[in-house]
């Protein structure tokens, strides 16, 4: 009898509009069977309804300089745009972000790039090349955006990760100090700090801008070893209070990833899981996004998470190391596994690409917040820049 109620569920929430008004009995059947969705305490029980997916053009250029690359994104409800950030490591063109004109109703999506920002440096001049490597973005108070640089631990004097917050005209504002567990040293043998390519892949900031959270995409060089098949792998989410127009460090949460997705049981897979990014809703509750890879099958897996602190979640504060496991990590449930929504994906190329960036997006007419999600192509010709929407069903 649940199977038989989770099928309708589905059949009716994703695809056909004209039911959208047995929403309210369909949830609560759903409830009953505890099959699908996400209830954290306190939030109550969130699911996905898919409105729309939109996907650029290989190859699509702005202006002359190739577009793509977009590893953060972050919607402005005051001129109803979103803004995403590329990780070209101004080997391109300079480093920029970009805004887009966002359409969203119901049932349909679209997206349409307006204009690109070069970002400046505290000198006033643009990053020079393979400087930065910008991951994540979010809006934060007086019309400026936090930008997380995920570093480059492969030349010497390594390139550390850093949290900075720049202006609307991509200007240099603030500095956000960065714990020193996660900068790995300068030279020599690294001993601690996140590994190459794994660092600050996200950061969000929550609607009033009281607070902002990021994390490394796996487990950094002192806490054990990376995420694999067997080894769920830990990291850890750290949380900033704002002050005098910056963040400062507040507190520092464990967070077990997932282990990496085989087809059998005890599979060895030269795969990877890493959190590629976090949006929370306040201090305490967020959602998070993981994102596998598993080479032998040449697949992505996505999973969105809602994600509480709880009483008993340890304040890691000053600890040097998680590899001895004496510590309770944040709790964390499944709201959705993107695949199962791949089969309603526009005709064409009915599969995910390498989803990194989510926002909150504007309101439906119903009241409801919806939620965007986007690829970064790599600027690989056999990658895509993606866009998928969604609704925000509680």
């Amino acid at each position: 009898m649940e199977v038989f109620i989770l099928i309708t569920f589905k059949a009716h929430l994703y695809t056909e509009d004209k039911m959208l008004k047995f929403y309210p009995l369909l949830l609560i059947l759903l409830l009953n069977s505890c099959a699908t969705g996400s209830n954290i305490s306190g939030l109550g029980t969130t699911t996905l309804r898919f409105i729309g997916d939109k996907a650029f053009p290989i190859e699509t250029t702005f202006n002359g300089i190739p577009f793509g690359g977009i590893s953060g994104i972050s919607y402005d409800p005051k001129t109803d745009s979103l803004l995403g950030v590329s990780d070209d490591r101004s080997s391109r063109a300079p480093a920029r972000f970009y805004e887009f004109k966002l359409i969203i109703e119901p049932s349909f999506v679209d997206l349409k790039i307006l204009k690109s920002t070069v970002l400046k440096s505290a000198n006033g001049r643009s990053f020079p090349k393979g400087e930065v490597d910008f991951e994540a973005l979010s809006f934060v108070s007086n019309n400026r955006v936090v930008i997380s640089s995920e570093g480059d631990n492969r030349p010497s004097p390594r390139i550390a990760p850093w949290l900075a917050i720049f202006n609307r005209d991509g200007s240099y504002s603030n500095w956000i100090d960065l714990p020193d567990r996660f900068l790995p040293e300068h030279k020599g043998e690294m001993t601690k700090g996140p590994r190459n390519n794994l660092s600050f892949e996200s950061v969000g900031v929550t609607r009033d801008f009281s607070y902002l959270f990021t994390a490394t995409e796996d487990t950094l060089f002192q806490d054990g070893d990376l995420a694999t098949s067997s080894n769920p792998g830990v990291i850890r989410i750290l949380r900033y209070k704002e002050k005098n127009s910056t963040y400062s460090f507040d507190a520092e949460f464990p967070y077990k990833l997932e282990a990496v997705p085989t087809k059998e049981k005890g599979q060895v897979t030269r795969g990877h899981n890493g959190l590629v990014d976090i949006l929370p809703f306040n201090k305490r509750y967020f959602l998070t996004m993981e994102r596998a890879w598993v080479p032998e099958e040449r697949k992505q897996t996505i999973k969105i998470f809602k994600v509480s602190i709880e009483k008993d979640t340890t304040r890691l504060f000053d600890v040097g190391s998680l590899k001895d496991g004496n510590y309770s990590v944040v709790k964390k449930e499944l709201v959705a596994d993107l695949d199962d929504f791949v089969p309603l994906l526009t005709d064409g190329k009915k599969k995910l690409d390498n989803m990194e960036a989510m926002t909150f997006g504007p309101k439906l007419p119903n009241g409801n917040h919806t939620l965007l999600i986007m690829s970064d192509d790599n600027f690989n010709k056999r990658q895509r820049t993606l866009l998928l929407a969604f609704e925000l069903l509680k």
